[in-house]
């Protein structure tokens, strides 16, 4: 007979019995402490079981996940999200994916919303070192961290690379340093937002090369796809942006690159110096990258799933093929390994965060 079953049984004979004989009034204590101990054992296993359900769902994904891109279409968020959300889709088994564009206050819009959102794996975003640990370090209005999030893998990383139009009279970076003394804000870059890579990027190269943040004026826009159309239109005189989306359109002779970031010369377009060789070694620290997140706190039967689908994602040729690669190092599937890589990340961010409010260009 089951619990359900004896415990309706034992009620209905006390009320066919009547009230209870006098001498039920001083049954022994432990009888009635072993009775409520009984009842208590066969009612907890039901309990466990439908707390862990409530946890751990049985099947994941059992519908739509929400993909939360923070910078307008054409960027490098966008772009990687695109080209991972069908390789996802194909070794996370049931995965359907909704991919928008959360555009805001240079990415903190979207990781506001990721951070409040529930934890079991059904929103995501594609996260940019910009709205992850930049925006944060520079301002506490967002309401987030890093730590807001588990890192799922850091997909892809790249130096900076700093360009001027193909019809500029700069034709390297000592004539743009020269040109940013002679005549301070005159001339203009873009920015993805005052919170982008892009923005401290520029300022950190007039700190190293000993100019005030208003030496050049900024124009402040929602994606680096817009960041270079701006700088090919002739609207701002030149820009730092990720090597992944400059160098294919200095191949294409609709840029000139002045230098990258990277350590050494990139074999893909050796022709361009590094920061080191022009006499601003310390912007080498500064890279591109994106990176899949979830709201921390993730369940780890979901976060399994993900880390064994990512690690197929890494070796599997359409990723391999459609990723750029330009200087491009120490990408990070493990959710480990990428959590210590944003960890060193914000660091990073949180001591030029410093720099830049002493220099007055943070907001």
């Amino acid at each position: 007979m089951s619990f359900s079953c004896r415990l309706k049984a034992r009620m209905e004979q006390s009320v066919d019995q009547g009230p209870p004989p006098p001498f039920a009034a001083a049954r022994p204590a432990p009888y009635a402490r072993r009775w409520a101990l009984g009842l208590l054992a066969a009612l907890l296993p039901g309990w466990a079981l439908a707390a862990g359900t409530a946890r751990t769902p049985e099947r994941y994904p059992e519908r739509e996940i929400k993909l939360l891109i923070p910078y307008a279409q054409g960027g490098d968020a966008d772009g990687t999200a695109r080209r991972l959300a069908p390789l996802a889709q194909k070794h996370l088994p049931g995965a359907q994916f909704l991919l928008e564009n959360r555009v805001g206050n240079s990415g903190m819009t979207a990781a506001q919303e990721l951070a409040s959102s529930p934890k079991d794996g059904y929103t995501l975003m594609l996260g940019r070192v910009g709205n992850l640990v930049i925006a944060p370090a520079l301002s506490a209005q967002g309401g987030y961290d890093w730590q807001a999030f588990s890192f799922l893998a850091v997909l892809e990383i790249s130096p900076m690379v700093c360009a001027v139009g193909k019809n500029s009279k700069l034709s390297n970076p000592r004539e743009l340093l020269n040109e940013l003394r002679r005549s301070p804000g005159k001339l203009k870059y873009a920015t993805a937002g005052a919170g982008s890579i892009q923005n401290m990027s520029v300022s950190y190269m007039l700190k190293l090369g000993g100019l005030k943040p208003t030496a050049a004026s900024a124009l402040h826009l929602s994606s680096s796809g817009e960041v270079l159309q701006a700088l090919e239109r002739g609207e701002v005189d030149f820009i730092c942006s990720n090597a992944s989306t400059v160098i294919p359109r200095v191949k294409e002779g609709r840029l000139n690159a002045l230098f990258s970031t990277s350590s050494t010369r990139m074999s893909e377009f050796s022709q361009i110096p590094t920061a080191s060789e022009v006499g601003l070694r310390d912007m080498v620290k500064l890279s591109g990258w994106s990176a899949l997140v979830a709201p921390r706190g993730l369940p780890a039967a979901v976060l399994a799933q993900w880390q064994d689908a990512l690690k197929r994602v890494a070796r599997d040729p359409e990723w391999l093929s459609a990723t750029p690669q330009f200087g491009s190092s120490g990408i990070q599937f493990d959710a480990k390994a990428a959590e210590r890589f944003a960890r060193e990340q914000a660091s990073l961010f949180e001591e030029l965060a410093v720099l830049s409010r002493m220099q007055g260009s943070a907001p």
